[in-house]
């Protein structure tokens, strides 16, 4: 609890001419500006809350845009409400709305950044739309405009009317998607092949198989999928769906932020409202560029045959050819006989037994049946299964936890490909 209560720097940004600093000030966040030669403090401090967090666990962005200070952080002790905020600038102080899931549920800020008129923050957060699924975590961008003005006394008063998120979709493409759904940081916005492209560094949970990526996003391409289809869910127990076009008001509401002040129009105020409860658009942001994937790689080196490139390459980035994938797959039969497992795969294996006492009884051996067709059977699951885990060591298969079962298992795999 001693190093807890330090004061540790969260935010550092220059600006006019000095820096901007804010630090957690032993859980009472505090922000200041100093010189930049002398480090000399220039006025008063002034609170943290909004732009700093209070922990120095909680993750946190600010940058500075148009003489205002954009943050994204939590504003409380607990980290219970996540919030954007703008603050210092001419323009009006205007937050995310407060305790509610659609906008924001645990999220982790990575990076923002300011493309044309908007601030683009990326982040990862628990999905709202997976409910079913348990808890998943996936990366999405957020946006909001710079000249926001928030709403009116009777809707959305000092609030963003022009906030909307999407999910940022890095994954291997196939008939199976296989996602990186963590993002842990990106660049800054770089031109690449005359475009402006934002790259991110993204892996899989710590249940999943591990790995990691880097996808690059087109800006361009970002900025379209924000004009797309909104996401609702009609009822707790419905799935989210697109909204219907004809349910989406126009003008949308991003273009309506700057009249909000001057008009009393119904529809108007219905568009905000509307908007503030479909914050989610429904389309992903697709990468523009696949993950660190064999097939990218080798379009920046035409040149080398395939075939002499691509075991070099899986092997650095520690990465199975496809068919030790499939194996690590098929090898869920841990699961199975460790009750891990859905009923209807575990019927499918049988414990060997043998007929008098052998030293190898100690093993857990399967049973392998009889197949008639081996282009078709050898494919099932009841056949592979046993099949595969019959031929690992014994130290994998007697392995005592899940984890020490999945490693073990991705040494020898990894092993028999390369090695």
């Amino acid at each position: 609890m001693k190093e807890e209560c330090r004061n540790y720097i969260k935010v550092l940004l220059s600006h006019d001419g000095g820096l901007f600093v804010c630090g957690t000030n032993a859980f009472n966040p505090l922000c200041a500006n100093y010189t930049r030669d002398t480090l000399e403090l220039v006025g008063e401090p002034i609170s943290g809350m909004a732009r700093c967090p209070y922990d120095p666990k909680h993750a946190n962005v600010a940058l500075f845009a148009e003489g205002s200070l954009f943050t994204g952080t939590v504003t409380d002790f607990l980290a219970i409400d996540a919030v954007i905020y703008r603050s210092l600038g001419e323009s009006p102080a205007l937050r995310t709305i407060k305790h509610d899931s659609k906008w924001f549920r645990e999220p982790y800020f990575v990076s923002a950044v300011e493309w044309g008129p908007h601030i683009y923050l990326f982040f990862r957060e628990m999905a709202m739309e997976f409910n079913y699924l348990e808890k998943v975590m996936v990366s999405r961008v957020a946006r909001v405009c710079k000249g926001d003005l928030g709403g009116s006394q009777r809707v959305l008063e000092r609030q963003w009317t022009s906030f909307l998120k999407a999910r940022l979709n890095c994954s291997i493409p196939g008939d199976s998607h296989f996602y990186f759904n963590l993002l842990q940081s990106t660049s800054p916005i770089i031109r690449m092949q005359g475009r402006d492209v934002i790259l991110g560094v993204f892996s899989t949970p710590s249940n999943s198989i591990p790995g990691s990526a880097v996808c690059a996003f087109d800006m361009q391409q970002l900025a379209r999928v924000f004009e797309g289809r909104f996401k609702e869910q009609k009822s707790p127990e419905s799935i989210w769906t697109p909204v219907p076009d004809e349910l989406v008001p126009k003008p949308r509401y991003l273009s309506i932020y700057l009249s909000i002040y001057h008009s009393t129009d119904p529809s108007i105020l219905l568009s905000i409202v509307l908007s503030s409860f479909h914050p989610s658009i429904y389309r992903s942001i697709i990468l523009l560029i696949c993950p660190i994937h064999p097939s990218f790689i080798l379009s920046f080196y035409p040149s080398i045959h395939r075939s002499i490139f691509l075991p070099s390459i899986l092997q650095q980035l520690h990465w199975l050819p496809v068919k030790y994938r499939v194996e690590f797959k098929i090898l869920v039969t841990y699961k199975a006989l460790h009750n891990l497992a859905p009923q209807y795969l575990t019927q499918l294996l049988h414990v060997y037994t043998p007929s008098r006492a052998l030293r190898s009884s100690s093993l857990i051996s399967l049973v392998v049946p009889r197949i008639r067709l081996t282009t078709m059977g050898a494919r099932s699951f009841s056949y592979a299964a046993p099949r595969l885990w019959n031929s690992l060591p014994p130290d994998i298969r007697n392995s005592d936890c899940l984890l020490t079962f999945k490693t073990r298992l991705k040494t020898y795999l990894f092993i028999q490909a390369f090695l």
